[in-house]
C-alpha cells in the first residue's frame, strides 16, 4: 500500500483539551509501526502481530478521544482532521473521509489535508481522484518532495509510466538521496522500456548509505534483473537480501522476495522448492493473486492436481479485485 510515509499530525488542540496528548502520538506511532521480519526465508508473522498490537491500541485510544473532544466541541475543524489522520491510519478510509469532508465545511483544507485524502483514495482503489487531490496539494505546497513522490505512485497505477516518471524526477531534485522514489523512479523507466536508465537508477540507490538492509529495493532491484533475463544475478541479490534486510522490513517487501524466489525456482524447473516460497510469500500477503497463480503452476508441475486447481481458482477470484499500489 501506499502507507510509507507519515503525514504529520495537524491538531494542535487547545490548551486544558482532553486530547493534548495527542500532539506526541506520531511518534508514538511511528516507533510502534515497524513490522517485525524474519529473514526471507521465514514468514515473520508472529512477530507483525506483536508489534501491531500497541498500534493498533493507540490508535483506538486517539480515536476515542477525539471523538470525546468533538462531541463537546463539534467546531473543531483541526480536530475532525487529525480524526481523518487516525481513521486513515487504521485503514478505514471511508470513514476518514468523512471525517475529513466534516473539517472540510468549517475551513479550507491544507496540503497536507489533500494529501491525507488522496491516500485514502488509494486505500479504496480510486487512484484517479487519488491523483486530483494530489494535484491540488501541490498547487498549495509545489515544493513537496513526499506528495510529488505519491503522485508519481497514483499516476503509475493508472499505467502511465510516462508522467510518473516526471514526477518521481521531481522528488527527486528536492530529496535526491530518498530510496523509496529512486526505486520506484526505476520501475517506471523499466515499464517504459527504458532498462539502462532503470539499471542506472538501482545501481544509484543500491549505493546509497544502508540501502542494502532495505528488503524492497534488494526485491525490486531482483525482479528488475529477473525480467531482463539474468537469473542468477536476481538470485544472487535474493540471497544477499536474506542476510542483509532490516529486521523492520515490511511483511510485503518479504512477501515480494519469497514471490520471487519461487518464481526462479519454478523457471529452473524446481517445483518442490518454488512451492515452499510460494506458500510463504501468501502467508505474508494471503491475496496476492500473482502469488496464487504461481503456486497453482508449482502444485501442477509437482503433480497436485487438486491444490493445483484450488490456487488457480483463487487466482480467478483476486484477480477480479483493483490491485492496490505498494
Amino acid at each position: 500500500m501506499l502507507r510509507r510515509t507519515l503525514i504529520p499530525l495537524t491538531y494542535v488542540p487547545q490548551r486544558g483539551s482532553a486530547s493534548l496528548w495527542l500532539l506526541g502520538l506520531t511518534l508514538c506511532i511511528a516507533s510502534g509501526a515497524a513490522v517485525a521480519a524474519q529473514p526471507v526465508t521465514s514468514s515473520g508473522t508472529q512477530g507483525q502481530e506483536a508489534r501491531s498490537e500497541p498500534t493498533s491500541k493507540l490508535l483506538m485510544e486517539s480515536e476515542r478521544r477525539l471523538r470525546a473532544d468533538l462531541a463537546a466541541n463539534p467546531g473543531d475543524a483541526d480536530a475532525w482532521f487529525a480524526l481523518g489522520e487516525i481513521l486513515f491510519r487504521a485503514q478505514r478510509p471511508t470513514e476518514s473521509l468523512q471525517a475529513l469532508d466534516a473539517g472540510g465545511r468549517l475551513r479550507a483544507t491544507r496540503a497536507v489535508e489533500d494529501r491525507l485524502g488522496a491516500l485514502d483514495y488509494v486505500l479504496l482503489g480510486d487512484y484517479a481522484l487519488a491523483q486530483r487531490l494530489l494535484e491540488r496539494s501541490l498547487q498549495k505546497a509545489p515544493r513537496d518532495s513526499v506528495t510529488l513522490y505519491y503522485l508519481g505512485r497514483a499516476l503509475y497505477a493508472q499505467n502511465r509510466p510516462a508522467p510518473a516518471i516526471a514526477r518521481f524526477q521531481e522528488a527527486l531534485r528536492l530529496d535526491p538521496a530518498n530510496l523509496r522514489t529512486l526505486d520506484n523512479l526505476a520501475l517506471a523507466l523499466a515499464a517504459e522500456h527504458r532498462e539502462k536508465e532503470a539499471e542506472a537508477t538501482f545501481h544509484t540507490a543500491i549505493n546509497l548509505p544502508n540501502a542494502k538492509e532495505q528488503l524492497f529495493l534488494l526485491a525490486d532491484y531482483s525482479g528488475f534483473l529477473y525480467e531482463v533475463g539474468r537469473q542468477d544475478e536476481a538470485l544472487d541479490l535474493l540471497k544477499l537480501a536474506d542476510v542483509l534486510a532490516a529486521p523492520a522490513a515490511e511483511a510485503s517487501d518479504l512477501g515480494r522476495a519469497e514471490a520471487l524466489l519461487g518464481k526462479i525456482e519454478l523457471a529452473r524447473s524446481l517445483p518442490v522448492e518454488a512451492v515452499g516460497h510460494l506458500q510463504r510469500a501468501i502467508d505474508l500477503i494471503p491475496e496476492d493473486a500473482a502469488s496464487h497463480f504461481l503456486l497453482g503452476r508449482a502444485y501442477a508441475a509437482t503433480g497436485d492436481k487438486v491444490k493445483a486447481a484450488s490456487e488457480f481458482a483463487r487466482f480467478r477470484q483476486l484477480n477480479d479485485r483493483p490491485a492496490p499500489v505498494r
